[in-house]
């Protein structure tokens, strides 16, 4: 017998949102263009669940290499939610995320 995973947010807002609604729910929906900070984990499940752009999330968030390598960098198809997403570079990543560097992002 397999035990449910029950997904823990920081926000409680994201536990808020009708999963029948997720692929409905964008950067405007989350306040990420109002100024509203994520931590990591929540970030994870926005990425993986909800039709929120990659860019929007790199833009307004502070990430951890960790985030950016695997969703970013990699170039899974299924984390873009607009064209731009699948092109955005290393370069895109230093610019809005002061804190990272190349060696980091390419260990």
């Amino acid at each position: 017998m397999s035990e449910k995973k029950t997904q823990v947010f920081d926000d409680p807002y994201l536990m808020s949102i009708d999963p029948k609604k997720y692929y409905c729910t964008t950067s405007e929906t989350i306040g990420l263009m109002n100024g509203k900070k994520y931590s990591i984990g929540d970030l994870e499940f926005i990425v993986e669940n909800l039709s929120v752009s990659l860019y929007s999330i790199l833009s307004t968030q502070k990430l951890t290499h960790e985030f950016c390598i695997k969703y970013i960098l990699r170039g899974d198809e299924r984390y873009c939610i607009t064209d731009g997403d699948s092109y955005i570079g290393s370069d895109d990543i230093l610019h809005h995320q002061k804190h990272l560097s190349n060696k980091l992002l390419y260990p």
